[in-house]
């Protein structure tokens, strides 16, 4: 499931992280399962990076209950956060399936956000090295990153093995452009990369750490 939020002003700076303290700041009922996912588990609720004049919220898990309670506490409500002021105008609840899929010819896909590459020192230092001396074991790196990270949310959101599916998955990373980003305010800030790749399947939206604030969001590349 998913909710579409419309607003009548701008909203594109704000982050990720903004609008689900905003939400879950006006949802005293829900705001632990807003806010708060256990450790190993992936997130209950998926907070898009804001469009111009809107956002989303995506339940990989269909979690209706959620999804329509944060919608009605939404109606009529103003954001008033980081120079932001505007009226939520309206909330479409809509639908939003995790998809791996194979296809018939490949498609390219880009960063939306950036994927998040390392979540620890170790992986740090793999990024670090490889980005410095060999970009193809970068790639690789990224490729094997992706594949592992298919296996899990397809398993954990739709109890489906992939795993001989992803033997089969072709990924060719055409441009990897590493950043640090901020992913937490006050924390050492994170490696992770814009990508432009093809690929031979349709992918989940999100790819890599951190996707229940909007990182690793990749879209099809509109060709002419």
């Amino acid at each position: 499931m998913k909710l579409l939020v419309k607003t009548d002003k701008p909203i594109k700076h704000l982050t990720s992280r903004d609008i689900r303290n905003f939400i879950a700041s006006i949802s005293s009922d829900n705001a632990d399962e807003i806010l708060w996912h256990k450790g190993g588990n992936l997130p209950r609720l998926v907070f898009t990076k804001p469009y111009d004049c809107a956002f989303e919220i995506i339940s990989y898990s269909n979690n209706e209950d959620l999804i329509n309670s944060i919608a009605n506490n939404l109606q009529n409500k103003n954001i008033r956060i980081d120079k932001a002021d505007a009226n939520i105008i309206s909330t479409i609840v809509g639908y939003e399936e995790l998809i791996f899929e194979k296809l018939t010819k490949p498609i390219t896909y880009v960063s939306r956000t950036p994927m998040i590459l390392s979540a620890n020192p170790v992986e740090y230092k793999i990024v670090y090295a490889t980005n410095k001396y060999n970009k193809k074991d970068l790639f690789r790196y990224i490729i094997e990153k992706i594949k592992k990270d298919i296996q899990y949310k397809m398993k954990y959101y739709k109890k489906i093995d992939v795993s001989k599916e992803v033997e089969n998955l072709q990924i060719d990373i055409k441009n990897a452009q590493l950043r640090l980003v901020e992913y937490k305010p006050y924390e050492k800030k994170k490696q992770a990369a814009y990508l432009t790749f093809e690929s031979n399947y349709a992918l989940p939206r999100f790819i890599g750490y951190k996707m229940g604030l909007g990182w690793g969001e990749i879209i099809q590349k509109v060709t002419e």
